[in-house]
Formats: C-alpha cells, sequence, structure tokens
C-alpha cells in the first residue's frame, strides 16, 4: 500500500498561484493507495469558495472522508483522507489547541484534529489509516501526543500515522507520539527535509507506523503546490 501525505496550503503554492489541478497532477505522479492531506479548504472566500475535498475527490478519482477543523457557516477548513479502496469505521478526535491562540489570534476558530478509517486493502489486509495536522505550539502539541497516543491504542491491527507535526523528528511531542502509541518514524533515518518546498530545511511531516508493518521506501516529491513537501511510502504487513 503506498500512502502520500501533503499539507496543501488551500492549493496555494509558493508562486503564489492557487492550483488544485496542480495538487492533484503532484499526487497522481506517485500513484498513491491512500492520500492524507492538511489545510484542505471548503467554501472559504480566500480560496474562491471552492469545495475543495469534492474537487479534489473528483481529480484524484477516489472517494474522500474529511474533517472540519474551522467551523463557520457553511465554510470550513481541515484534513482529508482520499482512497480508491474501502475505507470503514471512520474516526476522528480533537486535539489541544488553546496555547496557539497566544500565537496566532487569527486561528481562534480553529481545532487541531486527527481523522482516520480502517482501509482493506488486497488479499483482506486491513490498514487504520490516520492524519492529523498540529498545533504551532509546542505544549499544545505535546498534550497531543499524549491524546492520540491514548485515542490510538485501543486499535488492534497494523496502524499508520501521517501529517504535518509542526516539530522535528527529535523534539518531545514526537517522541512522545512514537513511544506511547508504539510507533516507529519511517523517515528517521534519512530525516529529508519537507519545509518549506522552495529551501526545504526542516522534517515537519511525518510517516509512523506500527510494528505490524514495514516500509519499502521513503522520500520527499518535488513540487512548489504548496508551502509543504508531500512525503510518500510504500507500506506492507509483515509475514507472519
Amino acid at each position: 500500500m503506498r500512502i502520500l501525505t501533503y499539507n496543501i496550503r488551500g492549493g496555494r503554492g509558493m508562486d503564489g498561484r492557487r492550483s488544485l489541478a496542480r495538487i492533484a497532477t503532484t499526487i497522481l505522479s506517485e500513484a498513491p493507495d491512500v492520500v492524507c492531506l492538511q489545510e484542505v479548504h471548503r467554501r472559504l472566500p480566500h480560496s474562491a469558495f471552492e469545495d475543495q475535498p469534492l474537487i479534489l475527490g473528483e481529480l484524484l478519482g477516489m472517494k474522500c472522508l474529511f474533517q472540519d477543523n474551522l467551523r463557520l457557516p457553511r465554510m470550513s477548513y481541515g484534513n482529508a483522507l482520499f482512497s480508491g479502496l474501502p475505507m470503514e469505521q471512520v474516526d476522528t478526535l480533537l486535539l489541544p489547541s488553546v496555547r496557539e491562540l497566544l500565537v496566532a489570534p487569527a486561528l481562534a476558530l480553529e481545532r487541531r484534529g486527527a481523522i482516520g478509517a480502517w482501509i482493506a486493502g488486497a488479499d483482506g489486509e486491513r490498514f487504520f489509516v490516520a492524519t492529523t495536522h498540529w498545533s504551532l505550539d509546542k505544549n499544545d502539541r505535546y498534550q497531543s501526543a499524549g491524546v492520540l497516543a491514548e485515542w490510538l491504542q485501543p486499535r488492534a491491527g497494523a496502524t499508520v500515522v501521517v501529517g504535518d507535526l509542526n516539530a522535528e523528528g527529535t523534539s518531545p511531542e514526537v517522541l512522545r507520539l512514537v513511544q506511547e502509541a508504539g510507533l516507529r518514524d519511517l523517515g528517521a533515518v534519512d530525516a529529508l527535509p519537507t519545509y518549506t518546498s522552495l529551501r526545504p530545511l526542516r522534517r515537519i511531516d511525518y510517516v509512523l507506523c506500527s510494528d505490524e508493518m514495514s516500509c519499502g521506501h521513503v522520500r520527499v516529491v518535488d513540487g512548489i503546490g504548496s508551502d509543504h513537501l508531500a512525503v510518500v511510502a510504500d507500506m506492507f504487513l509483515k509475514k507472519q
């Protein structure tokens, strides 16, 4: 199963142009089975009132699961899962983001979160895949790591967590999530930077998985369609 995670910034590229077609082209070039996106807009004025989950689903030829993290009348913003594979038992989680308001008061109506679902792969294999986008505040992120780990623990089986954690791999918050949720950071060895896309210096976008999974390859995808680079991983269930 190939998973791609990408913070798309509402489709606004580093050239100032907003293009969902460009985002979709970048994604489709990697032929992923599951696509996990952050900063997806729905009818927001600064993204031309586009229903981005709907449009991207059509461009990708995939079904979409969307989590509202910023809620306004008929408008929202959040995380999204896309796949052509069956997605079942959808679950969402809200994360701490109170302290973030001190850093970015404009985010007062936003609540960070995660969305996940069981996805049926080949030969009856099932994977729980979740995508998340963490706070800009380190204290919120540290609390989020514990809340997310607790949310994941009851799920027996292969688990993959991806997303924009807004933190380095050696930070206390990322290490807490890895340790308490029993996950492995698949990008830790190469530590390829993902932000910003024009001059990537920091790795803040991750693919994490449980011990039931093995990974053939993790890489970043070049492009200026967002301020982040996409990350792609080929995942397999370990043979028993």
